[in-house]
């Protein structure tokens, strides 16, 4: 288990699943969006799970036509899901790297 937390590559994946999950199976308002309606249009903070049906009841979407991010909204969810755990992957490659360095030296 010790020697997988040493895999950047391993870590990457994981990481992007978790957050993946997170964002798309609970109901977090993190996203900028608009949400149509059939008079207006809103712009608020919306979850990933909107997109596939777990965020709410169909009471909540009875009068929603269609909701989507702004630019704003997926530049957030891609550095969320995508960005941080290449940081976290990269930061341990370094770790795993200076470590090697330092038993060879």
């Amino acid at each position: 288990m010790k020697q997988n937390l040493k895999k950047p590559l391993l870590i990457y994946i994981a990481l992007v699943l978790i957050l993946s999950a997170v964002f798309f199976l609970f109901r977090i308002d993190l996203f900028p969006g608009e949400i149509t309606t059939k008079d207006k249009i809103y712009t608020c903070d919306i979850s990933l799970s909107y997109f596939i049906g777990m965020g709410g009841s169909k009471q909540d979407f009875a009068n929603i036509e269609s909701f989507r991010l702004l630019p704003k909204g997926y530049a957030l969810a891609i550095i969320m899901i995508l960005g941080l755990p290449a940081l976290v992957a990269y930061r341990v490659h370094l770790n795993t790297k200076k470590k090697q360095d330092t038993i060879q030296n």
